[in-house]
């Protein structure tokens, strides 16, 4: 994403001079994207032009990959046939985190909103009612207080009405993150609730 239509992809002005992808040398993992195939041309352009460390062509997106200085970025945007700089690296998923970035573990204390009293429609591909954080409000085995309480499934169970008993699955997966998302309670571990984690699916 280039919010700014800059030729910078928006993670590479983030994490420009962060750490975790810069280098003993300063330079930075990016992919160079070109509005051509690029040629042995293009890369020796780059590599007089801005330093550019050569790793890898990439021609089926019309791209190559490898190192430039974390002070040539700018530079790099204004040579010829360039588009587009992303950041190439390995991103690890730091979700645990993402509750206090975004402060919905503030809003729930400060609020004590839990989601209880509401339910939520989650139009996915579905939900593994027998996921341990979606199977029931409080997580206590001995009462019966299912979380999710209606289920249609319009591509594999059309024809079944309103009301027919059926058990809520998810073959895809999606639904049920997006469930837990939503309304997880956090079991087993409790380390991850969703946002209403006493709300209905």
């Amino acid at each position: 994403m280039d919010k700014n239509d800059n030729k910078i992809a928006d993670m590479v002005e983030k994490y420009h001079d962060h750490p975790l992808f810069l280098d003993e040398a300063n330079t930075l993992p990016l992919i160079v994207d070109f509005d051509h195939t690029p040629t042995q041309q293009d890369i020796a352009m780059l590599e007089r032009e801005v330093g550019y460390v050569h790793e890898w062509e990439l021609p089926l997106i019309d791209a190559v990959a490898g190192r430039i200085p974390h002070t040539m970025i700018l530079e790099t945007t204004t040579l010829p046939g360039i588009v587009m700089l992303e950041l190439d690296g390995v991103l690890q998923v730091q979700n645990g985190d993402m509750a206090v970035i975004h402060q919905v573990d503030l809003a729930q204390q400060q609020t004590g909103y839990t989601g209880e009293g509401v339910t939520v429609a989650v139009i996915d591909t579905g939900i593994d009612s027998l996921h341990v954080g979606l199977d029931d409000l409080d997580d206590d085995n001995s009462t019966h207080d299912p979380k999710v309480i209606a289920f249609y499934d319009p591509v594999n169970n059309p024809d079944k009405t309103n009301g027919t008993e059926i058990q809520a699955y998810d073959d895809q997966g999606h639904g049920t993150h997006c469930a837990g998302t939503v309304a997880g309670t956090g079991a087993p571990t409790y380390e991850h609730p969703g946002m209403a984690p006493q709300a209905n699916l």
